[in-house]
């Protein structure tokens, strides 16, 4: 089943001609319209959906738009992007209603959807952003690999793993594990800026995990082992000393025993259309997680190249 994205227009205008507008252009589009009147109740029901843009109808509004816009804000707080439908842009204090835009309806509609994808994207974009790397997530990873594959460039897809990070976490806690997963990710960029070329990428999918993406094998490699060489010189760092001189920390362990880990490492495993061709994203993802977990075998930190 196709989820297609969505907008909310608020209108109490009783002929729906905002509404029906909007349903006209969109009638073909990968978007989907909700409408909702202004009353409190009505707007409840529809405040549990996940939308990117919400529109207004100032012409034909019975609730004082200031209140409709805290009111909304209450119950989105993250939502990105309020647009405001009216005629006069001046009746409204930028400054009092931030990050509100404004669209004119005496504009072309038909440009409006052009607008909306953008603003979609972006939005996208920016939800997708890990909140401790502050890297793009797996939404703009996605789009990466597909207009890799797409345009048929050469590629090479690096997946980073921190070993044993459960039982990091479980003995430090979330904000020294943070501190480590920040680490990482500037770790990454450091090296991609000195050694890599504007085209290579790096994103975050989540907890510990990371994905590079880089035109060039050989590069890849090289800033591969130069990321492991830095981690491995570094993560003692993040132990207090009585850890390093023991060289290890002792953690319940899933069956509820108490083990010793040792300091975690790095595994690295590349996947690239250089050895095997590829045509979807589910393809290179699952090569991806059947290196990973061979890599994971090993002792120590690892860079894997999957043939």
């Amino acid at each position: 089943m196709e989820i297609k994205d969505k907008i909310l227009v608020i209108s109490d205008d009783d002929e729906n001609k905002l509404v029906n507008q909007f349903e006209e252009i969109l009638k073909d589009s990968e978007i989907e319209m909700i409408s909702s009147r202004s009353d409190i109740d009505d707007l409840k029901m529809n405040m549990r959906r996940d939308f990117y843009v919400i529109f207004v109808d100032y012409d034909y509004l019975d609730t004082e738009v200031n209140r409709l816009v805290s009111l909304i804000r209450d119950y989105l707080r993250a939502l990105p992007l309020i647009d405001v439908m009216s005629f006069d842009t001046s009746i409204f204090n930028r400054e009092k209603i931030p990050h509100v835009s404004f669209f004119d309806k005496n504009s072309s509609f038909e440009s409006l959807h052009n607008q909306l994808l953008n603003f979609i994207k972006i939005m996208k974009f920016n939800k997708s952003l890990n909140d401790v790397s502050h890297l793009p997530g797996n939404f703009v990873i996605n789009e990466v690999m597909e207009t890799k594959l797409r345009n048929k460039d050469d590629f090479v897809i690096m997946y980073l793993d921190i070993d044993k990070f459960k039982a990091f976490c479980d003995y430090f806690g979330i904000y020294r594990s943070g501190k480590v997963i920040e680490f990482l990710s500037s770790l990454c960029i450091k090296l991609v800026d000195e050694y890599g070329v504007p085209e290579d990428f790096i994103g975050h999918v989540g907890g510990d995990d990371m994905v590079l993406i880089f035109t060039d094998f050989e590069n890849a490699k090289f800033i591969g082992n130069k990321i492991i060489e830095e981690f491995d010189a570094h993560i003692k760092d993040f132990y207090d000393k009585k850890d390093v001189e023991k060289g290890y920390i002792e953690v319940l362990n899933r069956k509820g025993i108490m083990e010793k880990f040792p300091f975690v490492t790095l595994s690295i495993v590349t996947i690239s259309n250089e050895f095997k061709d590829y045509s979807t994203t589910d393809e290179i993802y699952r090569d991806m997680m059947v290196a990973k977990k061979e890599a994971k075998q090993t002792m120590g930190s690892i860079l894997l190249h999957s043939t």
